[in-house]
């Protein structure tokens, strides 16, 4: 299963930290976008919206204050 799903990408497992900005009104950053992998682990620091279905939808932390 994870071998046919993994074929199309060049990489199985990829690590992306992002601190926070200090000044992120002054900065480009990412635009709303969904990961293009089979695991996507998220640290939840904040509430924040979730694609599913292609609409984005808001999401709650599942532990509030938990991070």
């Amino acid at each position: 299963y994870i071998e046919k799903l993994s074929r199309e990408y060049a990489s199985l497992m990829r690590v992306n930290y992002y601190p926070p900005c200090p000044q992120p009104d002054e900065v480009l950053g990412l635009s709303s976008h969904s990961d293009a992998t089979i695991i996507t682990v998220v640290i939840e620091d904040a509430d924040g919206p979730s694609c599913k279905d292609g609409k984005w939808l808001p999401v709650s932390r599942i532990l509030p204050g938990a991070s």
